[in-house]
C-alpha cells in the first residue's frame, strides 16, 4: 500500500515537471517564432552623424567587382573587398534602367556587383520609406540597419518598402550593395518622406560622401 502511494507520487511529480518543461520550451519557441517575424525593415535613428556638410562631396563612393552573383552574400566583405574591389566614380543619382548597357561607370553590363556609401541627407524628423526598383540584387543599410532586402537574382521589380524613424534630421551614414548577373539591368530608389503620401525617386541633393 506505502509502495503504491510512493509510487504515485513519484509519476504525479514527474509529470508536474515533465509539463512544466514542455510548456516552458514550446514558449521559448513562440517567443522565438514572434521575434523572428517582426519586420526587419522598421527603424529608429535618434540622431545624425557629426560631420562637417562643407567637407561632403555630391554623390555615393563607390567600388565595383568583376564576376557573377547569385545573391548579395556571394559578393566580397572583408578583407577581400580590397582585392577585388574597381574603384569607380561617385554615383550621384539612383535612376537607371540599363537595359543591356553598361551598369553606372563599372564598365560591364553584366556579371558586376557594387558597393555604394556615404550619406543621405534626411532633413526633417518623421518616418521615411524607402523602396527599390532593382534587377538583380539589392540591399539598403541606414545607420547598419537593413532597410530594403531584396538580395537574390530576379527581374525588374519592386522591393517591399523599408521605414525609418528620424528623431532629429541631419546627414544619416548609408551603404548600397546591388548585382547584376546577366540580361537586362535595373537599379532605381524611391522614399517617401514625413507628410506625403507619393513614392518619388531620392533627388540628388540627399546624396553625399566623403572624399
Amino acid at each position: 500500500m506505502v509502495t503504491g502511494k510512493r509510487n504515485g507520487w513519484l509519476i504525479g511529480v514527474i509529470s508536474g515537471c515533465l509539463y512544466v518543461m514542455l510548456t516552458t520550451l514550446l514558449s521559448g519557441c513562440a517567443q522565438n517564432g514572434t521575434e523572428e517575424a517582426l519586420p526587419a525593415q522598421q527603424h529608429k535613428l535618434n540622431y545624425p552623424a557629426e560631420v562637417v556638410a562643407e567637407q561632403l562631396e555630391p554623390g555615393l563612393s563607390v567600388i565595383y567587382f568583376h564576376d557573377k552573383y547569385s545573391h548579395i552574400k556571394d559578393m566580397p566583405t572583408g578583407k577581400r573587398i580590397a582585392k577585388y574591389a574597381h574603384p569607380g566614380p561617385p554615383v550621384l543619382k539612383i535612376d537607371h534602367r540599363f537595359g543591356r548597357g553598361k551598369v553606372f561607370e563599372s564598365g560591364r553590363s553584366q556579371a558586376v556587383g557594387m558597393i555604394m556609401s556615404g550619406f543621405f541627407y534626411l532633413e526633417k524628423p518623421g518616418k521615411y520609406q524607402f523602396q527599390a526598383n532593382s534587377n538583380d540584387g539589392f540591399q539598403l543599410f541606414v545607420n547598419t540597419n537593413l532597410v530594403i532586402n531584396d538580395p537574390k537574382v530576379h527581374p525588374d521589380k519592386l522591393s517591399d518598402p523599408g521605414t525609418i524613424e528620424v528623431v532629429k534630421g541631419g546627414w544619416f551614414p548609408v551603404e548600397l550593395k546591388y548585382f547584376q548577373k546577366k540580361g537586362t539591368a535595373t537599379l532605381e530608389l524611391y522614399w517617401m518622406q514625413p507628410g506625403s503620401n507619393t513614392f518619388t525617386i531620392i533627388p540628388e541633393r540627399v546624396y553625399a560622401h566623403q572624399p
